[in-house]
């Protein structure tokens, strides 16, 4: 591992790790380490089933830490990041991921360590990883927040929520699989739910009137990427205090390409060709006409009759990696995008969304 720089502070650094995770006890001897050799001595708080991780964060955070680095999967982290945006003081997080999908830590450019990789190849990137938790330059990012329920939860996501489709086919994924072959396992079970017809939903986006639609699923996104390459929410960027509304309305097989295409060119294909409808908000309520399951971050909850969503803007302070030179940042015009796009992109990110969730 690089040599660290020294810190001129004194810092307090807990670690919250979700010891069930594949390379758990490697990873936590390693981060130990990088902690002692700069100078700290860590604090371990290991989750449990019944204690995912929010209770965990709240007590380091009761013990004073100055950090907190969570290592696991983005179940664990959206845990963590439960009690931090809840505490009074602004405590910057780190990410040593270590899960199936980790669609957080992609976004934002982290490493990850793969199971095809070497052994050795894991562990110089879960090295890298703890590295840029314990080191890294921070940025402010938004987070998402859904309300669900009987009685009404909140719960928070930091790259997506929705409901329909998408979030049976996660619920209908099978533990086993989803360990045996990651996120190829959500692929296989999607394939199975493709040819469902769309439900009809009532939609409330921004404080526009409802409109009703017949969606396959409703998507927010507060990132742009998932696994395989693929890219939702093309112009989604995690700190501009909205949600990027996605409806898919597929149902024609023909409709699947361009949803395809969508995801691997990274800019969206026309509506008409692949059932996609996008808008920007800061609010978005979802009436299904019958409960449909709702996903965060790849994480399933049962069919609930009503979801409603909003952002909180800027609430999470997370260490990342120093940005890579030519790099194009989250929602910034890429390489290969005309002037057209980039004017009709600009135009939409200067209209003035609603005002965002703080409670």
């Amino acid at each position: 591992m690089d040599e660290p720089a020294r810190p001129t502070t004194d810092e307090r650094v807990a670690i919250v790790l979700n010891p069930s995770k594949p390379g758990a006890a490697e990873a936590r001897g390693l981060v130990e380490a990088a902690v002692r050799a700069r100078g700290f001595e860590p604090v371990v708080h290991l989750t449990t089933v019944a204690e995912p991780g929010a209770t965990q964060a709240r007590e380091a955070l009761q013990g004073d830490c100055t950090a907190i680095v969570v290592v696991g999967g983005d179940g664990t982290v959206r845990e963590v990041v439960h009690a931090l945006v809840d505490s009074p003081r602004r405590v910057p997080l780190g990410i040593v991921p270590l899960g199936t999908a980790n669609l957080f830590a992609r976004n934002l450019s982290l490493a990850i360590p793969h199971r095809a990789m070497s052994r050795g190849g894991r562990r110089r990137q879960v090295e890298h990883a703890i590295q840029v938790a314990l080191d890294g330059a921070t940025t402010a990012v938004d987070v998402g927040v859904a309300r669900f329920g009987e009685p009404t939860e909140r719960h928070l996501f930091l790259v997506v929520a929705g409901i329909g489709w998408d979030a049976e086919t996660v619920l209908a994924t099978r533990p086993e699989l989803k360990q045996r072959i990651g996120w190829g396992a959500y692929f296989a079970s999607g394939l199975r739910r493709l040819g469902r017809r769309g439900v009809p939903m009532t939609l409330q986006i921004g404080g526009r009137p409802p409109v009703s639609v017949r969606a396959w699923s409703v998507l927010a996104g507060n990132c742009g990427r998932i696994p395989l390459g693929a890219t939702v929410f093309p112009d989604a960027r995690y700190d501009d205090g909205v949600l990027d509304v996605l409806t898919v309305q597929p149902m024609l097989p023909h409709r699947w390409v361009g949803v395809a295409a969508t995801g691997l060119s990274h800019r969206a294909v026309p509506e008409p060709l692949s059932g996609l409808h996008y808008e920007r908000a800061a609010r978005l309520e979802v009436v299904p006409d019958r409960p449909m399951p709702v996903q965060l971050d790849g994480d399933a909850f049962a069919a609930v009759p009503r979801l409603d969503l909003s952002v909180l803007t800027r609430a999470l302070t997370v260490r990342v990696g120093r940005p890579r030179v030519g790099r194009p940042r989250p929602g910034r015009s890429r390489p290969g995008r005309t002037a057209r796009e980039a004017a009709r992109v600009s135009t939409r990110r200067n209209r003035r969304p609603e005002a965002t969730d703080r409670r």
